[in-house]
């Protein structure tokens, strides 16, 4: 039996009985619960905000012990303090950073003498032209990830482009990486039952950000509209939406855009099972997990050809492949689709079978699998 502490994010459970609605955390909740399940002991330390009620009902049932590590991005002098004593009483063998955690999660594991230290790598590069103080803020963080990674005993990616990225821009021996995708939570509906509402309708779900590429869906419907042919879409996530309205005011088709904002998982998941359409148009992307949720949905996948969305699905089979910023190719693949109902049903029922690899159950388990041969000290491809 092995003791391991796992940093991460508020669950996000919202009622009795709920699941987390965060994918990540929702992913990493189910791979403690998996280890504690094989006989591991885990500690899950949160960051933001302490488990809600029902949160804390969630972890007690799985047997999934919880410390609180503090509010906001575990960055301060009190956040290592708070890690430095968690992790003198916990004693880990196997420590395990994300996101924010990641540079003084393993510093301070080394520093206390963690045996395993990892660290997942699930953003990716920025792969877009940038400007000159943009790019010298990129490669100075990229000098000092590449230093702090010398300190983790295992890289965690979360797709094989992201392994190559670890690896190359990283200086990361090969033999230190695994790549391990994360999971997706099935739709509970019965998606034979298809509404005439996915017909013409597009959704796009992520933040509102440059390199999530709404602008080349926005200019494509620009150009499916020139050819006659008109599609509404709804774009699901945070962030400022007027540069996008005013590209779409300039091209004529704010009419047929919808900004929604930050929904529920819950929600998005109801508006990808209305759609005919997802669209990722990512101009850099990790994996894609609205993308694998827009499979498991039923929706048609067309995603961009970067990062981990290259092997997320399979081109043709599973979905469509595109240019990332490519507005014409995109309005193409769009207008394919939507002529093609034989195309439509393949790419479908693909998309829905390869969502069944990405189950969350399964992945969870093969995490926790992976975890413990890295704690055995079994070496792996």
């Amino acid at each position: 039996m092995a003791r391991f502490l796992i940093a991460m994010g508020p669950l996000g459970v919202r009622c009795p009985g709920g699941k987390p609605t965060r994918p990540i955390a929702d992913f990493m909740g189910e791979s403690a619960a998996a280890l504690v399940e094989k006989g591991q002991e885990v500690l899950l330390l949160f960051s933001k905000r302490p488990p809600n009620e029902y949160e804390r009902r969630w972890l007690a049932e799985r047997g999934i012990r919880w410390e609180f590590w503090g509010q906001g991005r575990p960055t301060t002098c009190q956040h290592g303090l708070t890690l430095y004593r968690v992790l003198h009483s916990w004693k880990p063998a196997v420590a395990i950073f994300q996101f924010g955690a990641v540079n003084l999660g393993l510093l301070m594991s080394y520093l206390v003498g963690v045996p395993i230290r990892i660290a997942w790598y699930r953003t990716g590069l920025v792969q877009f032209d940038r400007g000159l103080i943009e790019r010298l803020i990129e490669d100075l963080k990229r000098l000092r990830k590449t230093g702090i990674y010398r300190l983790a005993t295992h890289i965690m990616a979360n797709s094989p482009q992201m392994v190559d990225e670890v690896t190359l821009y990283f200086k990361v021996r090969s033999n230190k990486v695994s790549f391990q995708y994360s999971g997706v939570r099935l739709p509970e509906t019965n998606l034979d039952v298809m509404s005439k509402s996915r017909r013409r309708n597009i959704a796009c779900v992520g933040g509102l950000m440059r390199r999530k590429g709404q602008r080349a869906l926005i200019q494509a419907l620009g150009i499916l509209r020139s050819r006659g042919v008109k599609i509404n879409a709804r774009f699901v996530g945070p962030g400022d939406p007027s540069e996008l309205r005013t590209l779409a005011a300039q091209l004529g088709v704010l009419d047929q855009c919808q900004f929604l904002g930050l929904v529920s998982r819950q929600e998005v998941y109801k508006i990808l099972q209305r759609v005919e359409l997802a669209i990722q148009p990512s101009l850099s992307e990790a994996q894609g997990v609205a993308a694998m949720e827009a499979m498991a949905c039923g929706a048609i996948l067309i995603a961009s050809r970067v990062g981990g969305l290259q092997s997320l699905l399979e081109d043709e089979i599973s979905g469509l492949l595109v240019e990332p910023g490519d507005a014409n190719e995109l309005a193409e693949a769009i207008e394919r689709v939507l002529k093609d109902p034989v195309l439509a049903d393949r790419l479908r029922e693909g998309g829905r079978k390869r969502a069944d690899f990405f189950e969350m159950s399964k992945r969870a388990n093969s995490h926790a699998e992976l975890l413990l041969r890295l704690a055995s000290g079994i070496e792996h491809g």
